[in-house]
């Protein structure tokens, strides 16, 4: 999932995936992009449980740029699908 500087938004996103069963089992990727430092704070705090990865940007993607990555990086490390949230 990428993540900009919307808190307003994630908190309550956030908040209801807490509530799907088995989300815990499934591994996340959060990609933040640089200049929100309160964000990778917020994602750690509300994610929900279970299997997360907080990854900062080194240079500012942009929306599509940084899904495209969580995707790729979600390949990468084994996954067999990917569920693109943003």
């Amino acid at each position: 999932m990428p993540v900009c500087d919307r808190p307003h938004y994630l908190s309550p996103v956030l908040e209801s995936w807490r509530g799907v069963r088995g989300i815990s089992d499934v591994p996340m990727i959060f990609r933040c992009e640089p200049g929100y430092p309160d964000m990778p704070p917020l994602v750690r705090r509300e994610r929900p449980a279970g299997l997360s990865e907080v990854v900062v940007n080194g240079e500012r993607l942009g929306n599509d740029q940084n899904m495209k990555a969580a995707i790729e990086t979600a390949f990468v490390v084994g996954a067999e699908f990917v569920v693109a949230a943003g």
